[in-house]
């Protein structure tokens, strides 16, 4: 059974250090636990009837690439107080690095995800930012998102458009540490 949005901080809280750091594990979790979203057409998937990872939360990163961000992040977790991410959709990347940040870092401050559609509202922020009062969900487009503070980490996954990529990474380069 997949967790929902609310449950993901609790079980990350849970893991041990080694589980923590360790992206094969990480992997497993976000198939098994976290839940997918892919494109199956793109990704050339034939057989993902077959696949139990769809669901859940629904992130739209491939789990090897999200879990090694997240040990990369581990690594650096004391560092991490705030996180922005351009480019939400439904919000499971965002949900997830989210209480991932939240559970290793009790210093783990505002985070704010940006998007041009409000898909993310559909898939329960309301809950979550119940629970996480600093999360907070920006309804722009990128292009037009000035950045008002400093964010510790920034995830850019918007547009994925030659001048939306340049836009946002330059838009958001001096306010990233």
């Amino acid at each position: 059974m997949k967790l929902k949005n609310t449950e993901l901080r609790d079980e990350f809280v849970k893991m041990t250090e080694s589980e923590l750091s360790d992206y094969k594990f990480l992997s497993k979790f976000i198939y098994d636990k976290v839940g997918l979203c892919l494109n199956v057409r793109s990704c050339g998937i034939e057989e993902h009837r077959e696949m139990d990872c769809w669901g859940g939360v629904q992130n739209r990163q491939y789990p090897d690439e999200l879990a090694k961000l997240l040990a990369f992040l581990y690594s650096h977790k004391d560092k991490i107080n705030s996180y922005c991410e351009i480019g939400v959709y439904k919000g499971g990347t965002f949900f997830t690095i989210d209480s991932f940040l939240r559970a290793v870092n009790p210093n783990m401050g505002e985070s704010i995800g940006v998007d041009i559609y409000d898909t993310i509202l559909k898939h329960h922020f309301d809950e979550y930012q119940n629970k996480h009062s600093e999360a907070k969900f920006l309804l722009k487009n990128s292009l037009d998102f000035v950045p008002i503070r400093d964010y510790d980490f920034c995830f850019i996954d918007g547009n994925h458009s030659y001048e939306y990529i340049k836009h946002d990474y330059e838009n958001m380069k001096n306010t990233a540490k």
